[in-house]
C-alpha cells in the first residue's frame, strides 16, 4: 500500500524545495470530486476551468489571472496559493474575494496537492493550468477547443509559445513537435514542457489520477508524460504561439540538483528509464544555469557599427555621438560615404578614435551597395546598421549583446523604436512584437511584424555574408528583403527564431516628403513587392505561396498609412520623450 506524501515544512516552499525520496512511486488517486464552485459558461464546447497557480510577484499573478479572465468562451477561473508564501496569501485575500468572479483556493499544501484540491472542486469538461508568470494570448482557449473538438479521442491539446527572458525584455518564438510516436517520445523527458500550454480534457487528468503529490519538482513534467503514454495520440498540436511563457519562472527559486533526481526517480520508476537518465537531467539543469548566466554576463562578442552616409552632415554628427554614449562601446565603427557633396569626407578624414574606419564612394552605390561595403570592411562577429539621420539610446548595443547571448542564437535581433516627425515636438512608439494573435499561419504574423527599419536590426557577419548581404538591385526595402533571406535560410524562423527586445532602443527622424511622398511610396512598393516574389521563389516560400496575395495586401495597406501618417498602422502617440536621460533626440550638434 502507497504511503502518502509527506507535508513539506512551511519554510521550505516555494523557495528552495527539498523534495522527500523515501517512498516508491505509485499512480497518484484523486478523491471523489464534488463540485463547490460554478460551472462556467460554456458556448458550443462545453464548460472550461483554468486554474492558475499564485507564483511570482504580484503584478505577474494579476497578468496571469486577467489573461484568463479574457479569454472566449468565457472560462471559471479558479486561483490556488500555497499559505506558506504569506505575502502572496494576503495579497490575494485582499485583491481576489470581492466578487470579480475568481474563485480563491488557499491552504498549506505544495503545487501538486493544490492543483488536484481544485480539480476537485470543479466538474468542468476542459481544464487548463496557467503559472503566475506565464500569460494567454487572445484566442488561446478558442484555438484549443476547437483543436480537440476536431479529435474526440484526444485528452489534451498544445500550443507554441512566446519565450519571454525578463527583467531583459528579450522574446522570440518556440515552435514544438508533435512526435509521430507519443508513447516512445516521454523515454527521457515530456515533449511538452509547460502545464501552462496544454487544454486537458478532465476526464484524462482523472483517469490518471491526477498529479503525484510526492513530486513537489517534477509533477509537471511528470503528469504531461503520463498523458503521452496513456494512448496513441493523447496530444493534439495547435501550431501558433498562443502563450506567452516566462523563461524565469520558479526555476531560479529551486534546488537545481533536487529537481535532477527527482526526474530521475520518477522516470525510473514509473517509465522504466536507465538510470543513466540522472546525467541527462543534470545535464538539462546545468544548460539553463548557463544560459541564466550568459544573459547576466553575456560573452564579450565584437560589435560592429556600420553607417552609411551621404550629404547629411549635421546628422550624422548626432548619429556618432549616439555611438560614443553607448554603455558598451563597439569594437569598429565603419562609415561609408556614398559620394557626399557637403563636406562629409572632409570631415570623416579630420576625426581621430579608436577603431574608425572609413570609405568613400563616387556615389553611385545607394543604401544597399554603401552598406554592403561597410559590412565586408567589419572584422566583428556582430554587425550593428545604423541609419545616418538615426540615433541609438545608451544601452542599445548592450542590449543587442545581451540577446545574441540566447542559445540557439537568433538569425537576427530587433528593438522597438520612437519615431520623430520632421520638426514636430510629437514623438511617436512603434511597436514590433512577436505574433500574439490567431493568424492562418506563424510566418504570415511574422511577415507582418518584425522590424523594417536598418537601425533597429543586428545580426552576425557570418549569416549576413552566407545569404549573400543586401540586394544592391533594390532602391528601397532592402533591409526587409534581407531580413526575409535571414528567416528562409535553413528555415532560420523555426531553428533559429530571431530576438525581439520589447522597449525602445532607438530614435528615428522621418522627414516630412510633402510633394515627394507619393513618388517614394510607389517606389517602396515595388521594392516590397520585388523583396517578396524573392522570397516566396524559396524553398521555403514555395510551401507559403499560396499566403502570397494576403501578405502583399497587408503590406500595400502598411505602406499607405505609413505615407498618409508618416508611420505605420501600429503606431502609439507617446506624451513626449521618456524618463531618464531623455534618449538622444535630446542630443546637440
Amino acid at each position: 500500500m502507497t504511503t502518502p506524501a509527506p507535508q513539506l515544512p512551511s519554510d521550505q516552499y516555494p523557495h528552495v524545495v527539498k523534495p522527500p525520496f523515501r517512498r516508491p512511486l505509485a499512480a497518484p488517486k484523486l478523491s471523489s470530486m464534488s463540485p463547490t464552485a460554478p460551472a462556467a459558461p460554456h458556448g458550443a464546447y462545453g464548460p472550461v476551468t483554468i486554474i492558475v497557480v499564485a507564483t511570482g510577484n504580484r503584478n505577474t499573478i494579476d497578468r496571469a489571472i486577467e489573461s484568463a479572465r479574457r479569454q472566449l468562451p468565457a472560462p471559471a477561473v479558479v486561483v490556488v496559493c500555497d499559505e506558506a508564501d504569506e505575502d502572496c496569501t494576503a495579497y490575494l485575500r485582499q485583491t481576489r474575494q470581492g466578487g470579480d468572479g475568481v474563485a480563491l483556493l488557499v491552504e498549506n499544501a505544495a503545487v501538486p496537492a493544490l492543483l488536484n484540491r481544485a480539480l476537485q472542486t470543479q466538474e468542468s469538461e476542459f481544464i487548463g493550468i496557467l503559472h503566475g508568470g506565464d500569460l494567454l494570448h487572445a484566442g488561446f482557449l478558442e484555438s484549443m477547443l476547437a483543436e480537440l473538438a476536431q479529435a474526440p479521442e484526444a485528452g489534451a491539446v498544445f500550443s507554441d509559445y512566446v519565450e519571454a527572458w525578463e527583467p531583459h525584455g528579450l522574446q522570440r518564438l518556440a515552435a514544438l513537435d508533435l512526435p509521430e510516436q507519443q508513447k516512445l517520445a516521454v523515454s527521457e523527458d515530456s515533449f511538452v514542457p509547460s502545464l501552462s500550454l496544454t487544454l486537458f480534457r478532465r476526464r484524462t487528468l482523472v483517469s490518471l489520477g491526477g498529479f503525484d503529490a510526492g513530486l513537489p519538482l517534477a509533477y509537471e513534467r511528470e503528469l504531461l508524460a503520463r498523458v503521452a503514454r496513456s494512448g496513441e495520440e493523447t496530444f493534439r498540436h495547435v501550431e501558433r504561439p498562443l502563450v506567452q511563457r516566462s523563461m524565469h519562472g520558479r526555476l531560479p527559486l529551486i534546488d537545481k540538483e533536487d529537481w535532477s533526481r527527482e526526474m530521475a526517480r520518477a522516470w525510473t520508476e514509473r517509465f522504466g528509464a536507465p538510470a543513466s537518465c540522472l546525467e541527462s537531467f543534470r545535464a538539462r539543469s546545468r544548460a539553463f544555469g548557463r544560459q541564466m548566466e550568459r544573459l547576466a554576463r553575456p560573452p564579450q562578442r565584437s560589435i560592429a557599427a556600420v553607417v552609411a552616409t551621404r550629404n547629411r552632415l549635421a546628422l550624422l554628427k548626432e548619429a556618432l555621438i549616439s555611438i560614443d554614449r553607448q554603455t558598451v562601446q563597439p569594437d569598429e565603427i565603419i562609415i561609408v560615404d556614398d559620394g557626399s557633396t557637403d563636406g562629409t569626407w572632409e570631415w570623416l578624414q579630420s576625426l581621430d578614435r579608436a577603431g574608425l574606419r572609413i570609405a568613400q564612394t563616387s556615389g553611385n552605390l545607394a543604401n544597399a551597395g554603401a552598406r554592403n561595403l561597410g559590412n565586408a570592411m567589419a572584422k566583428s562577429e556582430i554587425i550593428a546598421a545604423l541609419d545616418d539621420d538615426d540615433a541609438w539610446y545608451p544601452d542599445y548595443l548592450e542590449s543587442i549583446r545581451r540577446a545574441f547571448a540566447l542559445e540557439p542564437e537568433p538569425c537576427f535581433v530587433g528593438a522597438e523604436t520612437l519615431y520623430r516627425i520632421g520638426t514636430r515636438d510629437e514623438v511617436i512608439r512603434h511597436r514590433y512584437r512577436l505574433p500574439t494573435e490567431r493568424t492562418d499561419d506563424l510566418l504570415t504574423a511574422l511577415l507582418g511584424r518584425f522590424p523594417y527599419s536598418t537601425t533597429l536590426v543586428a545580426f552576425t557577419k557570418e549569416r549576413f555574408d552566407a545569404v549573400g548581404g543586401y540586394d544592391p538591385a533594390l532602391r528601397r526595402s532592402e533591409d526587409y528583403d534581407l531580413y526575409l533571406r535571414l528567416l528562409a535560410a535553413g528555415e532560420a524562423f523555426l531553428d533559429n527564431p530571431p530576438v525581439f527586445i520589447t522597449r525602445p532602443l532607438a530614435m528615428r527622424r522621418i522627414a516630412e516628403l510633402g510633394r515627394d511622398a507619393e513618388q517614394l511610396a510607389e517606389l517602396s512598393r515595388t521594392s516590397t513587392d520585388k523583396a517578396l516574389e524573392k522570397f516566396f521563389a524559396t524553398d521555403l516560400g514555395q510551401e507559403y505561396r499560396a499566403l502570397e496575395p494576403a501578405v502583399r495586401e497587408r503590406h500595400h495597406r502598411m505602406l499607405a498609412a505609413y505615407f498618409r501618417d508618416y508611420l505605420g498602422v501600429t503606431a502609439e502617440k507617446e506624451n513626449g520623450p521618456p524618463s531618464g536621460d531623455g534618449g538622444p533626440f535630446l542630443m546637440t550638434r
